[in-house]
């Protein structure tokens, strides 16, 4: 009886020892594996599908865990800042997506296009970057009113466009403003493209965002020679010192 005891014991003892190493092995290479991994960073997954073109926000998405070495550049990391290229940054809320997400699947910036906010079918968003030819004369955000001043390879100086609106922003990792997207009809974009390519210089300025005026108003040089000749003339022919009155 008592050998029994004995015998039943050291086997209690032995299997005790084997758990403890067989505890420690798996806990080496546990620790193996993750040094083999690295870190891990957050990804986020589709909760839900999610249709093309749908406007899309953070409570489409949830967080799941990945090793480092298996994040690809296009990868979402973070909601608030995902990069678009050409130095554009923006947050889910101002994206959708140009293929459907189905569910689980993870979310990638290659997807991912701004969202326009463009107030008519017939309009579209032109983006101008902040370069040695461009020059931008103010700090701008989104739905501001600007007007658009081309010198030409002349030297010719003048306002090209008043009033156009600012659809979306192009921001670089330090949160500054290095491009506009700016909203015009289809011909007007083509004008602007052709001048963007040919003009000396082109400045922006942030205009009022009074009401006053019609938003996208497109400024011929020709028609502001022609009304200041005008004043000059009428003003000649009068009082130098006195006010031109409006006819009624």
């Amino acid at each position: 009886m008592q050998d029994a005891k004995r015998r039943a014991l050291l086997f209690l003892v032995v299997a005790l020892l084997l758990s403890a190493i067989a505890g420690y092995m798996f806990l080496q290479k546990s620790m193996a594996v993750d040094a083999e991994l690295g870190d891990f960073v957050p990804v986020y997954v589709a909760k839900e599908n999610i249709d093309s073109r749908k406007p899309l926000s953070s409570e489409m998405f949830e967080q799941k865990a990945m090793p480092r070495q298996y994040v690809e550049g296009s990868i979402v990391t973070d909601l608030n800042s995902i990069s678009l290229g050409q130095e554009q940054i923006a947050s889910i809320g101002q994206l959708v997506s140009v293929v459907p997400l189905a569910k689980g699947e993870i979310l990638t910036a290659n997807v991912l296009k701004r969202e326009t906010e463009l107030r008519s079918g017939n309009h579209r968003m032109v983006m101008l970057f902040k370069s040695d030819r461009v020059g931008f004369d103010d700090n701008f955000n989104q739905r501001d009113l600007v007007d658009i001043i081309v010198t030409d390879k002349n030297m010719k100086t003048s306002i090209y466009m008043k009033n156009v609106e600012v659809v979306a922003l192009g921001i670089d990792a330090n949160k500054n403003v290095t491009g506009l997207g700016l909203e015009m009809t289809l011909e007007e974009a083509a004008n602007f493209i052709g001048i963007q390519n040919t003009a000396a210089s082109i400045r922006v300025l942030k205009a009022p965002n009074t009401g006053d005026g019609k938003i996208g108003e497109k400024e011929g040089a020709k028609k502001q020679i022609k009304q200041s000749d005008q004043k000059s003339t009428t003003n000649t022919q009068g009082n130098p010192m006195e006010t031109d009155t409006p006819q009624q």
